[in-house]
């Protein structure tokens, strides 16, 4: 599953309408100074067939169709951003061109003793200032 956590003061309207039974994502409205912000949340499980890329930027799309400017997404793909070779990359990275969205962690975000692999992603269809960066953290096997 997933969850946002939000501080008290941040104004935010969860968007229930906006979530998809056959996904695993949450979006958030997010009132900022003069704007509105969508942000989701999102996890997909290793074994999803290909079916889910279509399911993924149906939701998008229906999301990125109301009046907010700015949308972020924040997920957990289970697909390694930086190999392009594989099928589920592919279908990723169809699905960002598709959507106009564009990813900012540049570095891995999970490593094992066989494997290194960009899986968690920070997605914008506005440009970001400043720098991505990944940390460690040790409540998880993923770096944030």
């Amino acid at each position: 599953g997933v969850a946002i956590y939000c501080h008290e003061s941040v104004v935010v309207r969860r968007r229930m309408d906006l979530e998809a039974a056959e996904l695993e994502i949450v979006w958030l409205e997010v009132r900022c100074p003069g704007d509105t912000l969508l942000v989701g949340c999102g996890y997909r499980p290793p074994d999803k067939p290909v079916a889910y890329w279509d399911s993924l930027q149906e939701n998008i799309e229906t999301a990125m169709a109301g009046p907010q400017a700015s949308t972020v997404l924040i997920a957990d793909f289970n697909v390694d951003y930086s190999c392009e070779n594989s099928p589920n990359a592919q279908h990723l990275h169809q699905v960002l061109s598709s959507c106009n969205l564009r990813n900012y962690v540049t570095s891995p975000t999970r490593v094992t003793s066989r494997t290194t692999t960009t899986i968690d992603l920070f997605l914008s269809n506005t440009p970001i200032s400043g720098a991505c960066e990944t940390v460690y953290g040790d409540i998880s096997d993923h770096f944030a």
